[in-house]
């Protein structure tokens, strides 16, 4: 199939679709901010255990097959992938978990290095910020060393979500590239750091002045133009102790589910179809939609730049600075 991408006075053909594999993908967040994304793409598989999470990964992803238990997947039926996403799992490494270096939930990244050993050509990683600090820094340095012995060349920034939706979330995401992918040269592409222009927070404007953003215990919150980071792991319905409430002259309530979905960039009712406990807990799990289609959108346009094709010839592109297309 051919993708024919216009970008300002430069043509790109594209033979192929980069080839996806959504690994611990939740509810689709990876899936969603590829869709958005400029980048033509095609999801190949993807993996979830949780199965109100596969209920609305489905949905919306419609045909793509679910590999199951991640420790369970035999890498060699695996198809053909480029590039694997995965947000794994950070209870063990979050500031409400355990953040235990013998936490089984921490050893996850292994079978990530497991399917690795397949070498798709981009790998791109997302977990909570305290990750880089987690066993004395140990866990990180781990990550890194192992995408390094597999020919990763590794890059990473902590992104806050309120660059791009109301809501203040920091998280790492960690983007590598396979050095063997690119003929010998020494040069590869680099996506990160990507600068968002201004906060997201809600125009002064807009901003309701009959509530307060109180905690659970009553006390006012900082920030108040901004969410604080949606909570998911066992926190049932979103109900834990550091949750948002919002309190006004005669009543006090917690954010809605079509809020949490907003504030997540997904698409308004994205969660619809399980229980609201479940749909709490599945946001709050989730990748902030926006960040990753920047993130795509970033790689897009180091594919397809003119000093970055010779190391891309395995994608078959060809750019032409007029309006033709030169055939392959």
């Amino acid at each position: 199939m051919f993708v024919i991408v216009e970008i300002a006075n430069r043509r790109v053909l594209m033979t192929e679709k980069l080839k996806v594999f959504d690994m611990f993908s939740g509810i689709g967040g990876f899936a969603l901010g590829l869709k958005k994304s400029n980048l033509p793409h095609e999801i190949v598989g993807f993996s979830e255990i949780d199965p109100y999470a596969q209920k609305i990964y489905k949905k919306h992803f419609k045909g793509v097959k679910n590999y199951g238990d991640a420790t369970k997947i035999d890498e060699s039926k695996l198809p053909d992938f480029d590039l694997l996403t995965a947000g794994f799992p950070c209870q063990s490494f979050s500031n409400a978990g355990s953040k235990r270096p013998d936490d089984p939930r921490s050893q996850l990244f292994l079978e990530i290095i497991r399917l690795l050993k397949n070498k798709p050509r981009f790998v791109l990683l997302e977990n909570v910020q305290s990750l880089v600090r987690h066993d004395n820094g140990k866990t990180f340095t781990r990550i890194i060393e192992e995408l390094s012995r597999l020919s990763y060349r590794v890059e990473w920034q902590i992104f806050n979500s309120k660059y791009y939706v109301p809501q203040h979330r920091e998280r790492i995401y960690i983007f590598a590239t396979l050095i063997d992918g690119y003929s010998g040269n020494t040069t590869r592409p680099t996506i990160f750091p990507i600068r968002p222009e201004s906060a997201k927070s809600v125009p002064k404007d807009e901003r309701q002045p009959d509530y307060l953003k109180i905690s659970k215990k009553g006390r006012l919150r900082t920030r108040q133009h901004l969410a604080s980071a949606l909570a998911g792991g066992a926190h049932s319905g979103g109900n834990h102790s550091d949750m948002d409430l919002l309190a006004y002259p005669t009543q006090i309530r917690r954010l809605t589910l079509r809020e949490c979905e907003r504030l997540q960039g997904f698409d308004d009712d994205f969660t619809e179809g399980i229980s609201n406990s479940q749909r709490f807990k599945a946001l709050g799990n989730a990748v902030t939609v926006p960040i990753v289609t920047a993130i795509m959108n970033k790689l897009h346009e180091v594919i397809i730049d003119e000093e970055e094709q010779a190391y891309f010839e395995n994608f078959n592109i060809v750019v032409e600075q007029d309006q033709s297309i030169k055939a392959v």
